[in-house]
């Protein structure tokens, strides 16, 4: 009969026969390593794969064409392949597009990465109206390899975000020249505002001064249409004196005319008295015979004598008359003739100024209003719609200024017409006065001439008579009174040649004076027509001067509201050359162009990513090379017959938890020393990882030791259910929610959230929280075994009451 055995010695029994049996303990070596293979082969294989990134091939394929930015070459593409090859993200390959077409398929390449030929023509867009953003075409093999493509992914996010900062880099040294460029511009704007209030200023100061001038010619503009009037009056006066004139030259004309028939008729008359002395001194005997004829022709001789004598004192009272009438005619025609110049040479010279003010005022106008609307078009920080505003204002000033100018220039051009005509008028009667001044005075010199002729020719008749009378008293001294006729004669002869000449100086004076007269008459009239155009233009520049004040007026006010603008717009333009002159360093274009910085911090560092994954992994490990033990190490059947059911369940545990201590100690050791796995306390490791152990254990002895291979069944359900509920690899919140409740129930929750604590030190209370759960997990399930192998004892080894 076999004796039965207390829990010690029935344990010692277990390992005896573990020893004695080769099949037996070889395979439980095994499994004690079967955690540290799983987990170590895994971790080891995982333990740093983006370490290794380096060594991934990825093609690249570069078909910038390049492009033209702020007048330099710029070729992103080369730049982002140069970048790319000399980094250790991939193995980055610089190929065409065929062979990285081929490469994705023949799994040469993981991913490929194309660059289009318009790369950096998008990229100089940004600032354009229509900006496109540069494409960066990724192309991953997912079914050769899918984690490799989302890694690949991530890398290209990082990528995108260097060449994105790259990019704005070059902008914002661009933006950086431009702003410089505009506080430039805006400091040049602001001076020439300056300028443009100071030419404000003085251009309102010469429209106050035009509108004084307005208003001083329109004052004297009524003084040049009344004394415009009374020339026109005057000149009247003067074409009725000249017609008077005219008639008087034709009739002096007429009296010359008989004038020179008598004398030329007493002239034949003493060629025939001198013959007739010369017969008389050559024969005196004829003399005596001829006395009476002589007597006679002397009567006839005096009569004539004194009809040309009084004919001769009325011509030279009348050319007397006429010289003093020429004389003050020439005068007032001078008068006339040289306050016409004066006149003509004011109305020039206001007229020039006109134009020349015009001139002046309407391109100063139109530089301002130029260079304001070019201010307000430009989006400058000043204010473009009060600018606009004053411009408009500025313009109707300018257009009423024009119209003043306009219709001023007219009338002083009708003035300058009408003076010009006057003077050509003026001129015409002026030399007409002085050709017949010029006849007055040869007239007065032939009838002086022919006064001395009459008078001598009176002499000489009355000697004749007195000879005559002389002789026919006294016939005895015939010889010498013939003597004395000759002598008479002669003297007769010279005077009457004298008298001839003086009356042909006297008809051609008579001559130009009807001429000069006809030409005075026509002159006056043109004259007066001139007067007329004179007054219509006066009054023509008097309207022009009211629309000139008017236009003044208004410019004076728009130019006073463009002062108060310019300086406005002078200090806005100061202000904004401030606010643009700022001095951007190469620090503040880092800044712009990648203005966020991360800081990987963190409160529980975790190294690696083996480490991440080491407490899934161990507990993975742990939980398969419990479910391996209980295929190759009996669970149920004792070595020996057990005393107690208690015995009994201690021998069979007791040999699983020195299974489970030298798993978990193996692992640690491998998992610390092998895989380098950092540990904050490793006693603490080693105490948790036993306990694991011992509960995965424990479960699966419960599980098979009750239902034999459907429990081992159930162990490897139990199994994926906390391979995908635990949160070892993806957080809880990521798997779905018909799985979440499991999370809170299943073990392995626990002890990835032990080792998690104990090796990137997470929190205690999880720790803590982890211990008590597995305790209660291994604590229950040793008295559910107990109370399973008490009824298996009570049936099988409890001895009947008579061996009792």
């Amino acid at each position: 009969m076999e004796k039965q055995m207390n829990g010690w010695k029935l344990w010692k029994a277990e390992w005896q026969s573990i020893g004695k049996n080769p099949r037996v303990w070889i395979p439980i070596l095994a499994v004690a390593l079967v955690p540290l293979m799983y987990a170590g082969m895994f971790l080891w294989a995982f333990w740093d794969p983006y370490g290794q990134m380096k060594d991934l091939p990825v093609a690249i394929v570069n078909e910038d064409a390049g492009a033209t930015f702020e007048g330099e070459e710029l070729a992103v593409g080369d730049e982002l392949v140069d970048k790319l090859t000399t980094s250790e993200a991939f193995r980055f390959v610089e190929v065409s597009k065929a062979e990285a077409d081929a490469g994705l398929q023949d799994h040469a390449f993981y991913m490929a990465i194309e660059i289009p030929d318009d790369f950096s023509e998008k990229a100089t867009s940004a600032l354009s109206a229509d900006p496109e953003q540069l494409e960066l075409r990724y192309i991953a093999n997912e079914s050769y390899n899918f984690l490799a493509a989302q890694i690949g992914g991530s890398a290209m996010e990082q990528v995108k975000g260097e060449l994105s900062t790259e990019v704005t880099k070059q902008y914002v040294n661009a933006m950086r020249d431009g702003l410089k460029t505009v506080a430039d511009g805006l400091d040049e704007a602001a001076t020439g505002a300056t300028e443009l209030a100071d030419g404000s200023t003085t251009a309102k100061e010469g429209a106050v001064k035009l509108a004084d001038g307005s208003r001083l010619l329109a004052s004297k503009q009524q003084e040049l249409a009344d004394g415009a009037a009374k020339l026109d009056d005057g000149l009247g006066a003067l074409e009725s004196g000249t017609a008077d004139l005219v008639d008087g030259s034709q009739r002096i004309q007429t009296g010359s005319s008989t004038l020179s028939d008598g004398v030329h008729r007493v002239d034949a008359g003493a060629a025939v008295l001198k013959d007739g002395t010369t017969q008389l001194v050559d024969g005196t005997s004829a003399f005596s015979s001829k006395l009476g004829e002589l007597h006679s022709g002397t009567q006839q001789l005096d009569a004539g004598i004194q009809e040309l004598a009084a004919g001769l004192e009325d011509a030279q009272a009348g050319s007397g008359q006429l010289v003093n009438g020429s004389s003050t005619l020439a005068e007032a025609l001078s008068a006339a003739s040289a306050g016409n110049e004066a006149l003509v040479a004011g109305t020039v010279g206001v007229t020039a100024g006109i134009d020349q003010m015009k001139t002046e005022l309407l391109g100063q106008q139109e530089q301002l209003i130029a260079k304001l609307s070019a201010l307000a078009e430009s989006g400058t920080p000043a204010t473009p719609d009060m600018l606009q505003a004053i411009v408009a204002e500025l313009s109707t000033g300018m257009q009423a200024t024009e119209a003043g100018f306009t219709s001023l220039s007219e009338g002083a051009s009708r003035v300058t017409e009408g003076q010009t005509a006057l003077g050509d008028g003026l001129g015409q009667a002026e030399a007409g006065a002085t050709e017949l001044a010029a006849g007055l005075v040869a007239l007065n010199d032939g009838q002086t001439q022919l006064v001395n002729g009459a008078a001598a020719l009176s002499e000489g008749s009355s000697q004749i008579e007195q000879g005559a009378k002389t002789a026919m008293d006294r016939s005895g001294e015939l010889a010498s009174a013939s003597v004395q006729l000759n002598e008479g004669v002669a003297t007769l002869h010279d005077g009457t040649t004298e008298l001839a000449s003086g009356s042909d100086q006297l008809a051609d004076a008579t001559l130009a004076l009807s001429e000069g007269s006809t030409k005075l008459a026509n002159g006056v009239k043109t004259a007066g027509q001139g007067t007329g155009t004179l007054a219509e233009g006066a009054s023509r520049l008097a309207e022009g001067g009211q629309t000139l004040g008017s236009g003044s007026s208004d410019l004076a006010e728009g130019l006073t509201e463009l002062e108060s603008g310019n300086g406005k717009l002078r200090d806005a333009l100061l202000s904004g050359a401030e606010a643009a002159d700022v001095d951007i360093s190469d620090e503040n274009v880092e800044m712009m162009a990648g203005p966020i910085q991360i800081v990987n911090d963190s409160i529980h560092h975790v190294p690696n990513y083996g480490t991440g994954f080491a407490p899934y992994f161990m507990s993975l490990g742990l939980f398969v090379g419990a479910l391996l033990l209980s295929i190759v190490y009996p669970l149920y059947d004792p070595a020996g017959k057990p005393k107690r059911s208690l015995s009994w369940l201690l021998s069979k545990s007791g040999v699983l938890i020195v299974i489970g201590f030298v798993q978990a100690f193996v692992l640690n050791v491998a998992m610390m020393t092998l895989l380098g796995l950092e540990v904050e306390s490793p006693l603490r490791f080693f105490g948790f990882s036993w306990l694991v152990s011992i509960t995965f254990l424990l479960i699966v002895q419960l599980l098979v030791t009750t239902l034999g291979n459907p429990g081992r069944f159930v162990a490897i359900v139990l199994l994926i259910l906390q391979l995908t509920t635990s949160a070892g690899t993806f957080p809880l919140e990521l798997i779905p929610r018909a799985l979440q409740p499991f999370n809170a129930l299943l073990p392995m929750t626990y002890t990835v959230a032990g080792y998690k604590e104990i090796l990137s030190a997470d929190g205690l209370s999880y720790l803590q929280g982890a211990i008590l759960y597995l305790a209660l997990v291994s604590v229950g399930c040793f008295f559910l075994l107990w109370g399973y192998f008490r009824i298996a004892w009570k049936k099988k080894y409890r001895p009947a009451p008579s061996e009792a």
